[in-house]
């Protein structure tokens, strides 16, 4: 969850260090993997489609690689935006 909410607000950084935290913790557990997976997407499409994979071959069953990307092209959005704000 707190990489979750790092991934939202931009903190690419720390959301993956809280990612890989979870998954030093448990590497079975596979929402982290797709959480990666949509961390990936935001700079490299084929790293988000093997942690997709991933997370799907540990049970993850919330979502497809096409959910990632889309995830991933809506956070990259709102954090480009906010770059390109003036206030």
């Amino acid at each position: 969850n707190i990489g979750a909410a790092h991934l939202h607000a931009g903190n690419l950084d720390d959301a993956d260090a809280a990612f890989r935290e979870a998954l030093a913790a448990d590497p079975l557990y596979p929402i982290p993997h797709f959480n990666r997976a949509v961390l990936a997407a935001v700079g490299v499409r084929e790293a988000a489609a093997a942690h997709a994979a991933e997370a799907v071959r540990l049970g993850f069953t919330g979502g497809t690689v096409d959910k990632a990307i889309h995830k991933a092209q809506s956070i990259a959005a709102r954090i480009h935006g906010r770059e390109g704000a003036v206030g």
